[in-house]
């Protein structure tokens, strides 16, 4: 009696389902509705046979066992409604199912629904974009190089031809190709490689893949942006603009970024510099106008007499055309013993009257002298580890060779791998690995003595 009624109105719901499919594109058809009230839904709505399918669906009466059809086969799933009518439950498509569009009913017998599947055997899995090196980016500006990516699945048992087509839409098209290519069973990669144009604007994109196979499309997305102003670099420096990772507190600071415009005219952006470490010490946001090039904009400050000693991380951000671009750099807050040590080493800079005097040299740094004979006893008595990752004003040790009259060699640390130290060809800011491997092997670093009272 049940097969007898699902015929009867199974040659209706197709010719519904085919007259909705005929006049809406197949992207826009909705589930088709044969009983009053009643609906189905599917997902996925697309793929092979023998893929597991969740099937959902409401307006039947409650309490009742619905049945889930796909085209004239039982499906064998079944599912009971709960007081609202609702119901829920999976089902596979059938083994044989033939690739093309399929009506999935729900049935209880008295009342039914129907909505559309398709069957494929070549499917797309996920879409994304990339760099050059196939490294997946979201975020491009004008001129970048840009993988259009797309995997597919073939679950058939051999290669087949399908129809590929690439999309890239926006505020703009800025990207389209379409054609054919070789699918090998198992899920294959392709890609097709662009530049993000010159005249791109900025905004948000989506890339659309579409793949065809024995007439049967499956299409994937995402997304990605075109910033056509990004932040290039972002530092600190002193009150005088020289560029410096260390202050003590109350020092002046400049907080400072560096912007590419790649539009033809100066546009107006939104700036946001945030800085933080043990706590937040700076934060502003405001607008801006960006020149074409690469302007450099700063926000100027002091560091609170109260901000804890440690790293901190200024983060930079510009907003335009609601496209975000940011960048980051380290500074240390240090006492001020450490940043008036360094001040003072800096400030003799290229001096000759300490030529060969390293270990007085640090010492005087500090406001102290006739601690140590030579670089290598200090190391001897101070240093307390051998890692590469010194506190900014930290001593640091050379080991004793030729180069330093075999004893030894010591310097401050002053952050991004240098120190500043007294040579024998005057005073020097150096890369701690090119001494290392080209004049005395770098041995170990420790904290100025607390006893040392600084200048």
């Amino acid at each position: 009696m049940l097969l007898s009624t699902i015929r009867r109105w199974f040659a209706v719901a197709v010719m519904s389902l085919l007259l909705v499919i005929m006049s809406l594109p197949l992207a826009m058809a909705p589930s088709v509705a044969l009983a009053q009230g009643t609906y189905i839904s599917v997902n996925p709505t697309s793929g092979p046979p023998g893929a597991q399918v969740t099937a959902s669906g409401g307006g039947f009466p409650a309490n009742v066992t619905v049945q889930i059809w796909f085209d004239q086969t039982d499906t064998g799933a079944r599912a009971t409604t709960d007081s609202q009518g609702n119901f829920k439950t999976n089902f596979n498509v059938p083994s044989n199912a033939t690739p093309g569009l399929h009506p999935v009913y729900a049935t209880d017998g008295r009342e039914n629904a129907s909505t559309p599947f398709t069957v494929s055997t070549v499917a797309v899995q996920k879409v994304w974009t990339a760099d050059g090196n196939n490294s997946a980016k979201t975020s491009f500006v004008p001129g970048d190089t840009i993988r259009y990516v797309v995997q597919v699945k073939n679950w058939g048992s051999s290669t087949v031809t399908a129809t590929f087509t690439f999309r890239a839409t926006g505020p703009l098209q800025i990207f389209y190709w379409s054609g054919s290519g070789s699918v090998a069973t198992g899920t294959p990669t392709f890609y097709s490689p662009s530049t993000v144009p010159g005249n791109a604007p900025a905004g948000k994109y989506t890339l659309t893949v579409t793949v065809t196979y024995n007439g049967v499309s499956s299409s994937g997305q995402s997304t990605f942006t075109v910033a056509t102003v990004k932040v290039q670099k972002v530092w600190t420096a002193n009150g005088n603009n020289n560029a410096r990772t260390y202050f003590g507190p109350g020092d002046t600071i400049h907080y400072i970024a560096q912007v590419k415009n790649f539009n033809s005219t100066t546009v107006t952006a939104t700036f946001t510099f945030v800085a933080s470490g043990p706590q937040q010490i700076f934060y502003w946001s405001g607008s801006g106008s960006v020149a074409t090039g690469t302007p450099t904009f700063y926000s100027p400050s002091t560091v609170p007499t109260g901000a804890p000693l440690g790293t901190y991380t200024l983060k930079v951000t510009v907003t335009y055309n609601g496209v975000s671009s940011s960048g980051q750099s380290q500074f240390t807050v240090v006492s001020d013993k450490v940043a008036h040590a360094i001040d003072w080493a800096e400030s003799q800079l290229g001096s000759q009257n300490w030529n060969g005097l390293c270990e007085k040299f640090v010492e005087n740094a500090y406001g102290t002298s006739g601690q140590y004979p030579t670089a290598q006893d200090a190391y001897n008595k101070l240093h307390t580890s051998t890692n590469w990752s010194p506190n900014i004003g930290a001593l640091v040790w050379f080991a004793p060779n030729a180069s330093n009259g075999n004893a030894g060699h010591i310097g401050i640390y002053i952050g991004q791998n240098q120190f500043i130290s007294a040579t024998y060809n005057g005073v020097q800011i150096n890369d701690m690995t090119s001494w290392s491997n080209n004049i005395a092997p770098y041995e170990g670093w420790g904290n100025a003595p607390s006893s040392w009272p600084g200048r």
